[in-house]
This record gives C-alpha cells, structure tokens and sequence, in this order.
C-alpha cells in the first residue's frame, strides 16, 4: 500500500461514511506536470511530474488504489495535445469508472514572479486550481 492511499484511508475513517465520497485529480499539462489529488475536498498530495508517461502512471496507480464512488479526473488546457494523450490514455484504461473533463485554465497560473517557481509551484498551484473548476466532458474519439 503507498503512503498516498494510506492518507485516504485514514482521512475516510477521520471523516466517516456519510461525507460525499469523491476523488478528484487536477492535471496541468506542460513542461513540467501539475498534479493536485483531492480526497473528501481534501488535498492529500501534490506532485511535479516530468513526462506524460509519468503523469499517466501515477494517476493510474491513484486511480487504482484509492477506493471512491466517483472518480474524476480534470485536465487543463493549457497544452491540447498533452491533455487529449492523457485523457485517452486514462479513459481507455478506466472506461465508464472515471470522468474526464477538460478544464480551461486561464487564470489559473500564479503570477509570474510569484516566489520564482520552487519546486514547481506554479505548476502545483495551476493543478489544484483545475481540480476545483469544472470544464468539458472528453469524449474519445469514435
């Protein structure tokens, strides 16, 4: 068991059975990758990822472990093509068990000379603010 589906373990028995029951996870494609898990409107980690292929395994892992009635899944679309490898990727994988949206992120970037980018700050911050604001249904092509 990895320390990330511990901490939703532990925060579900903290918040019990009755709060809404959802996963959601902000990706902010790019350079480096943004990645906000959020657990019971809680955020349970943030991560800086370098590749797509890195990005997708960590949400697929997260995806798998971490148990939850809904599983959404928000991407920025800041870089199109990464977001739509990514959302095919997943979606082809999990099919109906998880949504995918598209999020515009416009306005979601700290400005830029905000604390510099430690550690991928900006990026970190871009993917929980796409977490948190809904976009569009992906739909894989046919």
């Amino acid at each position: 068991m990895t320390i990330l589906s511990l901490k939703a373990k532990i925060l579900r028995n903290i918040m019990g059975p009755y709060h809404d029951d959802q996963l959601t996870i902000g990706i902010d494609p790019g350079i480096r990758i943004g990645i906000s898990v959020i657990f019971l409107h809680n955020e349970i980690e943030s991560i800086v990822e370098s590749s797509p292929e890195a990005a997708i395994k960590l949400v697929s892992h997260l995806l798998s472990r971490i148990t939850s009635n809904k599983k959404i899944v928000r991407i920025g679309n800041g870089n199109i093509a990464m977001a739509r490898q990514i959302a095919l990727i997943l979606k082809t994988k999990f099919q109906e068990l998880i949504e995918i949206e598209i999020v515009d992120e416009r306005g979601t970037s700290l400005p830029p000379k905000t604390e510099a980018n430690r550690r991928g700050a900006r990026d970190i911050a871009s993917a929980r603010a796409i977490a948190f604001r809904s976009g569009r249904r992906f739909k894989p092509p046919a």
